[in-house]
């Protein structure tokens, strides 16, 4: 009996361009994805040398940026929003793509305008104006996505002279304040009851009735937030983290002084 021709499906080009993509949308499955995705490119050498060093470099540059950034983050220093333009390589991905939707939509509309004129004009006028109402969805998620607009703030770090900062990376720092002028700290989750992914809601207020807020789905968030109340050395009660499917956590008070 003839023997059969020895298929691979991880030799087809697309598979493995697909598998370099897909590295690129994911932040922690992103790196086995690259690794696997680059060592079947050089395995099986699908593409040309140049176009092969090119796709590595797209693939590794943004890991190790986002990897040394992340590894930058020092003692008073607390990332609370993971999702920023520089700290996830995923966030670019993605707003690139939403971008690229809206772009294709104003070409879209675009040939539309351009066809034959038909004896009743309006419904193309009308497909032109949704289409492009479409384009200028999409190009403004992308940028309010990737600048983090809805954020108020994604940092807590440590200033000069015992304070703190709120800093944001597009807005810079939105509030400086010390210990004392914190009123609450309060995370809850915010989920939508059909969402199984958390998502929570991180809240500041200080005494002078100013609030700033953010909501992010780090997985360190309540570790984070511990770790906060302790360098800021909070009164007992001020940080509430109700964070299920765990008991609601105060904090306990200031920590105790050697006399």
């Amino acid at each position: 009996m003839p023997a059969m021709p020895r298929l691979s499906l991880f030799r087809h080009p697309a598979v493995i361009l697909a598998i370099c993509v897909l590295s690129l949308l994911f932040d922690a499955p992103g790196y086995v994805l690259a690794v696997v995705g680059l060592f079947l490119l050089w395995k099986y050498r699908i593409l040309k040398l140049p176009a092969r060093l090119g796709l590595t470099a797209a693939v590794l540059l943004p890991k190790a940026l986002f990897f040394w950034l992340n590894r930058r983050l020092v003692d008073g220093v607390f990332q609370l929003q993971m999702w920023t333009y520089a700290t996830s390589s995923t966030l670019w991905t993605w707003s690139l793509l939403v971008f690229g939707i809206g772009v294709g939509c104003f070409f879209m509309a675009d040939a539309f305008r351009r066809r034959v004129s038909a004896p009743e004009p309006w419904p193309r006028i009308v497909t032109v104006a949704l289409v492009s109402l479409m384009g200028i969805a999409f190009v403004g998620m992308s940028i309010f996505g990737f600048v983090g607009w809805n954020d108020d703030f994604q940092v807590i770090a440590a200033g000069e002279g015992g304070r703190w900062r709120l800093t944001h990376l597009v807005r810079g720092t939105v509030a400086s304040f010390s210990t004392a002028d914190v009123e609450a700290i309060t995370v809850d989750d915010v989920r939508l009851p059909e969402s199984v992914e958390p998502l929570w809601g991180v809240r500041v207020r200080l005494r002078d009735g100013r609030s700033f807020s953010l909501q992010t789905a780090s997985m360190g968030t309540e570790a984070k937030l511990k770790s906060l109340a302790e360098a800021m050395d909070l009164p007992a009660g001020v940080m509430h983290l109700r964070m299920p499917p765990g008991p609601e956590w105060v904090n306990q008070g200031r920590k105790e002084r050697s006399k």
